[in-house]
């Protein structure tokens, strides 16, 4: 930044305290950023209270220019690689970067209620239309079309079918889908309109269920009212039970949420990412939450093609090393290895190994070790640390060794022989 910029920068950087009712916003800043980040990328990560700037050529200046403007939302930066990642003090949380001035600014925004963008965002599960009364794709009538639509993944077209959608149809699905499709377009007025026009039921049911998503009422303890199962059709249970699981994520109780969406199949595999985003939030919890994560965790039957198949290894690893089950946690770290970036592969290595000693198993460790010693090379195993698990992992296989019963001299086994030879001859004389 120019010399100037320290004291710029804080007159510049723009906070705003908001009604909740402002377009679902409590707070607002705008922080000026370096020229040099005008290539940066961001993502919100809001069931990690985390914000993450990709900076790959700028993120010394960006993580210096953040530290000096001391952002109330996001006050912890962290430069990480080519990124920088901003700690925040809520979940509730979007992110995007904005032109001001003559460069960027990192915008962040504290809501009033559940992120809509991101992949910790407003889920969307287009429904079967056949079990909701719709008829076959591609549909007889315009809502019919603009649900086949949008479970084809084409928003525009689903749009205008549902806004063609009259009688009964345009006070029902039409009305809620119309919500839904405005509140992706970050439109949160608009969509409560459309859900207002919600009149029929079960519709109206799943309407008010959104409309409490995107205010405050989705991070009060009543909001179970709002996301309540009880006489919804299988389509739509799934579709509530997937809001209520994020509701108590956000809330602060994400491994009740990822139990609640485990226990219905249906509603994990519909929304996969969200449904192992939030059992990644468990498993980043305390104990006795991220004990009970683990063992959800280890009953995912798809844990290893998961987007987040990486992270949630991880995690399980370092609770299972914390739980005093070091040949698990290592045998999973080993499992995910495959999925660790290039810079992280030593560091990963060489705990996979420490979890093996830690074991008692010198063997796996020492494989470990000969692995980084030809795929990274010579150099990078000569740490303290590598060198502890080298020495180590000898010690323990001379031990092993020394305790193996001696070869049994020549004598014994030529006796043996003629032992059983014996018994042959016996054997025989007694038929």
């Amino acid at each position: 930044m120019q010399p100037a910029a320290g004291v710029l920068s804080i007159a510049a950087i723009l906070t705003l305290a908001l009604p909740a009712a402002a377009d679902g916003l409590r707070a607002l800043e705008r922080l000026p950023l370096p020229a040099s980040a005008g290539a940066a990328a961001v993502r919100a990560e809001p069931l990690a209270s985390r914000v993450v700037l990709a900076a790959p050529r700028s993120a010394p200046a960006v993580a210096r220019a953040l530290r000096a403007l001391g952002s109330s939302i996001c006050p912890e930066v962290e430069e990480r690689g080519d990124e920088v990642r901003l700690g925040c003090r809520t979940t509730r949380l979007a992110a995007a970067l904005v032109p001001l001035g003559r460069g960027p600014a990192l915008e962040l925004r504290e809501l009033a209620g559940l992120p809509v963008a991101g992949e910790d965002g407003f889920p969307v599960l287009p429904f079967a239309t056949e079990a909701i009364g719709l008829g076959e794709c591609p549909g007889a009538t315009p809502a019919a079309r603009g649900e086949c639509l949008l479970r084809a993944g084409d928003r525009a077209g689903a749009r205008q079918a549902f806004a063609e959608a009259a009688g009964l149809e345009a006070r029902g699905v039409a009305a809620l889908r119309l919500g839904d499709l405005a509140a992706l377009d970050g439109n949160l007025r608009a969509a409560e309109v459309h859900w207002l026009q919600v009149a029929e039921e079960p519709w109206k049911r799943l309407a008010s269920a959104r409309a409490c998503e995107v205010s405050d009422c989705a991070v009060d303890d009543a909001a179970e009212a709002a996301f309540r199962l009880e006489g919804l059709a299988p389509p739509l249970l799934a579709d509530v039970a997937v809001r209520g699981a994020r509701a108590l994520a956000f809330r602060g109780r994400p491994l009740d949420g990822a139990a609640r969406l485990l226990a219905l199949p249906d509603a994990c595999g519909a929304v996969q990412l969200l449904c192992h985003r939030i059992l990644l939030a468990a498993l980043r919890g305390p104990p006795p939450q991220s004990d009970g994560a683990v063992g959800l965790y280890l009953s995912l039957p798809d844990r290893d093609r998961s987007p987040v198949a990486l992270d949630l290894g991880l995690l399980a690893a370092a609770r299972l090393a914390e739980m005093g089950a070091p040949t698990f946690a290592a045998n999973l770290m080993a499992s995910v290895g495959g999925l660790v970036p290039a810079r992280d592969e030593p560091a990963h290595l060489l705990r996979t190994a420490e979890l093996y000693l830690a074991a008692g198993d010198a063997v796996r460790a020492g494989v470990v070790l000969d692995y980084a010693r030809q795929h990274l090379g010579k150099a990078a195993v000569r740490s303290s640390r590598w060198s502890a698990v080298a020495r180590a992992a000898a010690s323990r296989r001379r031990k092993a060794e020394a305790a193996r019963p001696a070869a049994a001299p020549p004598e014994i086994g030529s006796a043996a022989q003629a032992l059983a030879r014996a018994r042959e001859v016996v054997l025989e004389e007694e038929r």
